[in-house]
């Protein structure tokens, strides 16, 4: 074999080398291609697989959903409230305020209103801070009890949890001790805990990756925006501690609507709007004569004699 056929031999095999390696390069650009696109199908699915997953989960302990809902796999009740040394019930020597019976009765007494039954603390309550600024911690705590359940792995959750009891047993114990405000050394010291919480969150859930350039901003996941809003809210969060005024949940309020909730359960509804207006205003009187540590009794007899601001601190 002469040189030249040599070289013309050697080329040929080079040629064939060349688009073997052509047709190798483009199988293993399409095998990238289909990896990346089961890739992005194998996380929407896992995604949608923890969002049922975690709608499945969810009842009226771990998340806003009412009690009917819950239907015969309904959860054995479970206070959010932080475990107390003390035994349920009144505890010794606390004031009674209950209303004795008289065995004997000695006179009857008619009493009529003389006067407008309109609240006269309305101009004074509105816009203070215990209307707007009541925050509803006992729903972040459910849903910090449903992040805790739904997903073990996130440790923040039951880090955050465990602060608003803390800080909510420090400024309990304050408040025995008569005292109306936290030391600053207290507020600055969960100020930073809350801060180094909310970043362990996000290092546990990064913002989602944009594969893709799709238009829209990127699913965030109910977890990351609890975090998010968490971290927007600090100022509403920590607010129960900077002001004594501000309660740490709403559950009166809750109890309030409780009995408007029950008569609708027994009566239906009510025959007419005045009875129904007429219905609301003597509840929201006693409600706030409770508040004021008046008892409902005492408050009607106010309120008989025409002096119902009496109970409210006039």
């Amino acid at each position: 074999m002469t040189d030249s056929e040599t070289i013309e031999l050697l080329q040929m095999q080079l040629k064939t080398q060349q688009q073997q390696n052509e047709f190798l390069q483009k199988t293993i650009e399409s095998l990238n291609q289909n990896i990346q696109s089961q890739t992005e199908t194998i996380e929407t699915l896992t995604e949608k697989i923890a969002d049922l997953e975690e709608k499945l989960n969810k009842n009226s302990r771990n998340s806003s959903k009412p009690p009917s809902s819950d239907g015969y796999s309904k959860p054995n009740p479970k206070s959010l409230r932080p475990k107390s040394e003390k035994k349920a019930g009144g505890q010794k020597g606390h004031k009674s305020s209950n209303l004795s019976v008289p065995k004997k009765i000695d006179r009857t007494v008619s009493h009529y209103p003389a006067r407008c039954e309109k609240c006269p603390l309305f101009e004074k309550c509105r816009g203070t801070v215990c209307v707007p600024a009541e925050k509803r911690y006992t729903v972040i705590l459910r849903e910090l009890v449903g992040v805790i359940e739904n997903h073990p792995q996130q440790r923040w959750a039951k880090m955050f949890r465990d602060m608003l009891h803390e800080l909510y047993r420090l400024k309990k114990s304050y408040a025995d001790c008569g005292r109306t405000r936290l030391d600053t050394c207290y507020l600055d010291y969960y100020s930073l805990k809350y801060d180094e919480i909310i970043g362990i969150a996000r290092k546990e859930n990064p913002p989602p990756l944009q594969t893709e350039i799709k238009r829209g901003r990127k699913k965030k996941g109910k977890v990351l925006a609890l975090i998010e809003r968490l971290a927007q809210l600090k100022d509403s969060m920590l607010l129960f501690a900077r002001n004594f005024e501000v309660p740490f949940t709403n559950n009166a309020a809750e109890r309030t609507i409780r009995n408007l909730k029950s008569k609708s359960k027994v009566a239906g509804n009510f025959r007419s709007d005045d009875g129904a207006r007429w219905y609301l205003k003597i509840r929201s009187y006693i409600d706030s004569a409770r508040k004021h540590g008046i008892n409902a009794f005492e408050a009607v007899k106010l309120a008989f004699a025409g002096t119902p601001a009496l109970c409210l601190g006039f």
